[in-house]
């Protein structure tokens, strides 16, 4: 299987979730380009991308700065999507076929061969690969919802910035929790039960949002 590497946004949106940019802070096109080699206008695409999903503010004459998250934000946010995305999912269950049950048991396997223990570089590249497989994975059933605006109103409530935000902090036991409800949602959907699916979308959610919450109680003094 070929290797697909990371778009410049991608690549990006790693960087501003890797802990060394705040939120609220202002950005210049010059040391972005510098940190991702490549030139300024690819990371000026990349930018006005990333505003289109709540990842940075263009402010007109002063550039672009990192949107602010509160744990509040993020709260009201997971909370949102327990109601709306299970419902989203419930629609989608009876729509998947072999095909995209082999594409949710690949990328959870991707997920969990993952080195997320090792240490940085090599860890904070593996949290991105994870939170972009973790997206791939949830976009599987918003593709194939029957009911759109559900699928839609889940869609924007997956803010990248925040949803990476959330899944870079995880412990390594938050994450293994993760990749079991994967798990149990791939075989939901293999046996066209849409009920069990939306259970275990909500339980994923909300475990995520306590596996937030658990990271931000013991970083905090």
């Amino acid at each position: 299987m070929a290797v697909v590497m990371p778009s410049v946004k991608d690549r990006l949106l790693d960087l501003l979730v890797s802990g060394e940019y705040l939120g609220g802070q202002w950005l210049r096109e010059s040391n972005l380009a510098t940190a991702l080699g490549v030139s300024r206008t690819p990371i000026r695409d990349a930018l006005r991308e990333l505003s289109t999903v709540g990842v940075v503010d263009l402010v007109p004459h002063r550039g672009a700065r990192i949107r602010h998250y509160s744990l509040s934000d993020i709260e009201d946010v997971y909370r949102a999507r327990a109601v709306v995305e299970p419902a989203a999912v419930a629609s989608a269950v009876p729509q998947l076929r072999g095909q995209d049950i082999e594409r949710l048991n690949d990328l959870n396997a991707q997920m969990a061969a993952l080195p997320v223990d090792e240490g940085p570089p090599t860890e904070a590249a593996a949290r991105g690969e994870l939170s972009r497989l973790n997206n791939a994975f949830h976009q599987v059933f918003l593709d194939a919802a029957t009911n759109r605006p559900l699928a839609a109103a889940a869609m924007h409530l997956r803010t990248p910035l925040l949803v990476a935000k959330v899944f870079v902090s995880y412990s390594p036991t938050a994450l293994e929790r993760s990749i079991m409800h994967h798990q149990e949602l791939a075989i939901a959907a293999s046996v066209q039960d849409a009920d069990w699916a939306a259970a275990i979308m909500r339980a994923h959610i909300l475990a995520g949002l306590q596996g937030h919450r658990d990271s931000a109680t013991a970083e905090s003094p």
